[in-house]
């Protein structure tokens, strides 16, 4: 499993990797805590990225 954010050029700003044994089947939570990362306001692309399955949401930091 994986999680990723972009930024609106497709540069990856932060990125965290999780093993199998990390996650079971069913819902996991996952806190990502960006605040650290000198990250400005702005539109950003979250993937969450897992076996076959990938998701990518818009998300607005003001």
């Amino acid at each position: 499993m994986a999680l990723a954010l972009f930024d609106i050029t497709g540069k990856a700003v932060w990125f965290n990797r999780t093993g199998k044994e990390a996650s079971s089947p069913g819902k996991n939570v996952v806190k990502v805590n960006i605040g650290d990362q000198n990250i400005v306001s702005g539109v950003y692309f979250m993937t969450f990225t897992a076996d076959n399955f990938r998701k990518t949401f818009r998300l607005v930091k003001i």
